[in-house]
């Protein structure tokens, strides 16, 4: 019996009123009835709602059929047509031969193709795919068309939710309760007050944001500041999409033309006190010319891209210190403090620090210290540590054994237990104590059941334990990266590189950090082979002003530092 899965995908309301769910489930569905000849099981049905095709980054459903398909899950996928998996070449393309390659076989129902049957499925999924990327291409030109001539009509965009104001029909009309929050934000500004001070007095005095919530955050004060709208102007075009592919926002920067339409809605400051609100935020800002900033996505460092707090959050790079030669230290801080402020400054001002992170901050000289430190860990115990992963291995070769067996057992004896259900129930049928409704009523039910059990007994089977050829792999590649990769290192830069490749995550406490590295790089194994990662807990390092000094000579912020005490690094290894 072969294993099969569904995807679907709607990415917009005219689609949604032709492709709704219901009907792709309803064609799957008869696709199915139509083939039952082929002895086929459904193994799960994936679904993607109002995202995208031009690409497959967003497209959780899309990703997770990828990454169970890889994991051997099932070895069909039914699709309504090319143009779901992607309406670019490159995607649909690399995504599609990599699955084949791999012996999954896909139908596309409309386009009537199947990579199994068609010898030249790839040239003909070739034209599919350019037919797709044309058509997404004049969408993109039509819409543009289109939104040209709604903002020469000057339309307003947007769902309405904008602080102070209520969007009634196609126009927006003062909201009088919430008008009184913008004012206070904008005299408050005026008269010197910062967005932190701003943003703790409307959370003392229970002010909601326009989506009614009562935890304020720096970010929206100052997005409220800067929105032209309060004093009457809209502006169009304020961002702009990089292409119709990757369609990533970019804040214009005059890169396209923006229209600016005076008076279009009511003001509810005046557009003197807008225009002072700007000097004083441009006279806040760091000079950033001729850096092209992405919408949603903020700068990242090697530490950031690594560090996590342990609430959970990402930790964002600030200013610490600047030296009277000129030097500038930087830390890191929980990215809830940098929107909340912090735990201790809430509670300096009187603002509620419930749920609030109570993490400090970390500077930037002590992750330092620890990957110096951890890298020449590694090289010196690198035989040791070698011999602990060897045995873990080992190990986890019979417990992954143990751990199948047993739930393998468990689902066969379900699965038996279910026909045997089925079995009363037909008799029950053939003397008539039950009606055919009833018995097909009770059977579905039955065969939902056995076919969740199936899956998951066929997921169990697929996916082995680790192999004695595994093992080996894994170790020698472990042996030369502790021996090769890390001995030359200490020039300065060479540890962000290291710590770029190597180090999976960093979780930062007020007692110590979590240091999660990962030694191996993937391993590309059959379907039936797949590799169930680890993580061993390696020691705690425990780091002095002694160390700071030692390797201050390859890092010169080392030798700055001021420690009250020493600084606890846990080492885990993921292999």
């Amino acid at each position: 019996m072969d294993s099969i899965c569904f995807y679907a995908r709607v990415s917009t309301k005219h689609e949604s009123q032709l492709y709704s769910f219901e009907n792709q489930v309803q064609l799957y569905d008869m696709f199915l009835v139509e083939h039952s000849h082929e002895n086929w099981e459904v193994y799960d049905r994936y679904f993607d709602k109002g995202i995208t095709g031009t690409s497959m980054k967003k497209r959780k459903g899309f990703l997770r059929m990828i990454d169970d398909a890889k994991r051997g899950c099932f070895n069909t996928i039914i699709t309504r047509e090319a143009s779901r998996f992607a309406r670019n070449v490159q995607d649909t393309l690399n995504v599609s031969i990599d699955l084949v390659e791999r012996g999954i076989r896909l139908i596309f129902i409309e386009d009537k193709l199947d990579t199994k049957q068609d010898e030249d499925w790839k040239s003909r999924l070739t034209q599919l795919a350019i037919d797709a990327e044309k058509h997404s291409k004049t969408q993109s030109v039509n819409a543009k068309a289109g939104q040209k001539i709604s903002r020469a009509k000057h339309v307003l965009y947007g769902n309405g939710n904008v602080l102070g104001y209520d969007r009634v029909g196609k126009e927006y009309v003062i909201n009088a309760e919430q008008a009184k929050v913008v004012r206070l934000i904008f005299d408050m500004c005026l008269r010197g007050s910062g967005s932190r001070d701003i943003q703790y007095e409307l959370e003392k005095k229970n002010y909601l944001t326009s989506t009614g919530l009562e935890n304020w955050n720096v970010a929206t004060i100052t997005r409220i500041l800067r929105n032209s709208i309060y004093c009457g102007t809209v502006v169009y075009n304020k961002s702009y999409s990089s292409d119709y592919l990757h369609q990533k926002r970019i804040l214009n920067k005059g890169e396209v033309e923006q229209l600016v339409v005076e008076d279009r809605v009511p003001a509810i400051v005046s557009k003197e006190d807008f225009a002072r609100a700007q000097e004083i935020l441009d006279s806040h800002k760091t000079n950033n010319k001729g850096v092209v900033t992405t919408v949603g996505k903020p700068p990242t460092t090697i530490f950031g891209k690594k560090l996590k707090c342990s609430c959970g959050y990402s930790m964002q790079k600030k200013k610490y210190h600047t030296y009277k030669d000129g030097h500038t230290a930087y830390c890191y801080q929980c990215y809830d403090q940098v929107n909340r402020g912090s735990f201790t400054s809430r509670k300096k001002h009187g603002v509620s620090v419930e749920g609030v992170c109570d993490t400090k901050i970390i500077p930037d000289w002590k992750l330092k210290l620890a990957s110096y430190t951890i890298f020449d860990m590694l090289i010196d115990r690198r035989e040791d540590i070698i011999d602990i992963i060897d045995k873990l291995l080992e190990s986890a070769v019979d417990d992954d054994k143990n751990l199948l067996c047993s739930e393998q057992e468990f689902y066969e004896k379900e699965i038996e237990a279910l026909k045997r259900r089925i079995s009363k129930l037909m008799d029950l049928y053939t003397n008539e104590y039950i009606t055919l409704n009833e018995f097909n009523e009770k059977k579905k039910e039955i065969d939902t059941t056995m076919n969740e059990y199936n899956a998951k007994l066929n997921k169990l089977i697929t996916n082995k334990c680790i192999t004695p050829k595994t093992i080996s792999e894994r170790l020698a590649e472990c042996k030369d990266i502790i021996t090769n990769s890390f001995m030359n290192y200490k020039d300065g830069t060479t540890y962000e590189l290291l710590v770029d490749s190597f180090v999976d995550r960093i979780i930062v406490s007020n007692d110590k950090l979590e240091w999660h590295m990962r030694l191996t790089k993937e391993i590309k194994m059959p379907l039936d082979d797949v590799i169930r990662e680890k993580e061993v807990f390696i020691g705690t390092l425990s780091l002095t002003k002694d160390d700071a000094t030692y390797y201050s000579k390859y890092c010169n912020d080392l030798s700055r530092v001021c420690f009250d005490k020493a600084l606890l690094v846990d080492i885990y290894l993921m292999f």
